[in-house]
């Protein structure tokens, strides 16, 4: 028994009121609802970030109290609106992860909430930049990948309200491109069925997409023409950017901005010239070429790779003499354009290519006629490492 300090009587310790003057001896302890919590996400949210509820659940069922609790402040700060909570939740749950106590599956579903729900630009870019980053955790990588890839392509039409979210998201793909390869193709698998559901949605009779089902539409495009390596693909993705993108001013601006990233940053030159003629064709209004029939069966693919601008104008005599000679030359990359992509002209002409069955016959027919139109000899350099595969480049050396 103990005294209560308002009126002295005795009373047990363990009360929680005076049964004398019924004064407060302590505040009841609150106990969490996981379906209070729930009751108070939107409905967006938990659509966005549905495999969270789950991957709560049995981590609940699995932890004690102390890691029920710790995960209840992480998961509450996760939801919350408050931006300083959703960031120190960011870096607490890296932490979390690198001690191992906290799980991969309930990492990447916390910063997975935190990007969905974030009211905050930066907050958002911490979490989208955070995801990537656990791959660091080598003990948690083969666990991770799964993971990280449904995660981040699912947020892509959740978060293209936010211009600077749009190119972030697709940086962040890259980066998980860059750390693993193998990424690469579960992302377009991920990103294709994606673009699927949106043309089955959007492109019914009676369907009439607002401006923002537009733009979820050509973010999707977007990060898919950023992952294929097959150029044929890719120019049917940017077809249809630019088809989606054309009836409207404000987002054929959009995408003009970010195809420009790609000329800027991106080493691939397949791409860069796919942007650079999507870009123009958006410019002026028009549709974006398809490639020929005959282009898409044996026909090999050529790119001219040209320094800076002086050498442009040599570079399209030799693509229109290779067009001539049978040789599909499909455009002129000027590496000067691609200040962020750290690309160098070499000492000497040189023919780069991704080696591929039966190659030969054709890789030597492109350097006698590049010999002959040039007069140089070029130098053949296998790439295959970080090339895309079925393409020839044909590099001329610096000014």
């Amino acid at each position: 028994m103990v005294e209560c300090k308002e009126c002295g009587g005795q009373i047990s310790q363990n009360a929680e009121t005076c049964p004398h003057c019924g004064d407060v001896i302590r505040e009841p302890k609150s106990k969490f609802s996981l379906i209070d919590l729930i009751h108070k996400i939107s409905v967006p949210v938990v659509l966005s970030v549905a495999g969270t509820m789950i991957t709560i659940l049995s981590y609940f069922s699995m932890e004690g109290e102390r890691q029920m609790e710790q995960t209840r402040k992480l998961l509450a700060d996760a939801f919350d609106k408050d931006p300083i909570k959703q960031q120190y939740c960011i870096f607490y749950v890296d932490h979390l992860l690198a001690s191992g106590r906290i799980s991969p599956q309930m990492t990447v579903s916390v910063l997975s909430s935190v990007a969905a729900n974030a009211t905050n630009d930066n907050v958002r870019l911490d979490a989208l930049r955070t995801m990537p980053q656990l791959l660091e955790q080598k003990n948690y990588r083969e666990e991770l990948k799964p993971l990280l890839v449904r995660s981040i392509s699912s947020l892509i039409p959740s978060l293209t309200e936010v211009e600077i979210l749009r190119r972030q998201l697709m940086l962040d793909i890259q980066t998980l491109v860059e750390a693993d390869e193998s990424y690469r193709r579960l992302l377009t698998a991920e990103l294709l069925a994606l673009d699927r559901s949106w043309s089955f949605i959007n492109s019914k009779p009676e369907g009439n997409p607002d401006q923002k089902q537009i733009r979820v539409g050509l973010q999707i495009k977007l990060a898919l023409l950023s992952l294929v390596q097959d150029y044929h693909r890719a120019q049917e993705i940017a077809v249809g950017l630019v088809d989606l993108a054309r009836p409207s001013p404000e987002l054929s601006k959009f995408v003009s901005d970010q195809l420009d990233t790609f000329l800027v940053s991106n080493p691939r030159t397949a791409l860069r010239v796919i942007s650079k003629s999507a870009i123009e064709s958006l410019n002026g209004g028009t549709s974006l070429p398809r490639l020929a029939g005959e282009q898409r069966k044996d026909m090999p693919l050529v790119f001219i790779v040209v320094a800076d601008e002086s050498q442009q104008t040599e570079g399209e005599k030799l693509a229109q003499e290779l067009r001539k000679n049978g040789i599909s030359a499909q455009g002129v990359d000027v590496i000067s354009s691609a200040r962020n992509a750290q690309l160098i002209a070499p000492e000497t002409l040189e023919i780069r290519f991704s080696r591929v069955a039966n190659g030969e016959p054709v890789l030597t027919g492109l350097a006698d006629q590049a010999k002959k139109l040039t007069g140089k000899e070029p130098k053949l350099v296998d790439v295959s490492a970080d090339h895309d595969p079925g393409i020839y480049e044909i590099w001329f050396s610096k000014p």
